[in-house]
């Protein structure tokens, strides 16, 4: 704030409106205020100051138990109601969400990931549509989720990650 501009908010260098501002910083972000916010950029900053416990508010949510490198799958059922998505019909949709840290800098992030892989464990499947596939399987291993992101099966992902080091 200065004498020539009114207060402007910004988080990690991304400009936010005051509500937001406010529920990243006092953590009380809930699910359904985070689907409202359109900016995808100001949607990431906010959830992440606000933390993964914002996702934990939500009544639906159950929380995975740490995996060894220290990921935790949040899942939200019935996330999204077709009240809220007309086009869903009449099918509700769950949501997954990883939380981890990042190693190099310790902070802690949240990505969205899909709620069924095929059994490879690279390839979304629209939860909705293919429940019953038999070549997939609903996703419930932190680590698998962790490995997803970077397209690559559980394996793949912490072989290279131990062949690093």
């Amino acid at each position: 704030m200065s004498g020539d501009v009114q207060e402007m908010y910004y988080l990690h260098g991304v400009y936010v409106t005051k509500t937001q501002w406010d529920m990243a910083v006092k953590k009380t972000l809930t699910f359904d205020k985070f689907l409202k916010i359109k900016n995808m950029e100001q949607r990431r900053v906010v959830s992440q100051e606000a933390g993964a416990g914002c996702f934990s508010k939500h009544p639906n949510a159950e929380w995975s138990e740490k995996s060894p490198h220290n990921n935790k799958l949040i899942t939200i059922r019935n996330a999204i109601s077709p009240s809220e998505d007309p086009s869903r019909q009449n099918q509700s949709l769950d949501i997954k969400i990883i939380n981890y840290k990042d190693p190099s800098t310790g902070r802690e992030y949240n990505s969205f990931v899909p709620a069924r892989l095929y059994n490879d464990g690279k390839t979304e499947i629209n939860n909705t549509t293919r429940m019953t596939d038999e070549n997939s399987h609903e996703l419930t291993d932190p680590d698998e989720a962790m490995a997803w992101k970077f397209g690559k099966t559980k394996e793949e992902y912490y072989g290279e990650l131990v062949a690093e080091a």
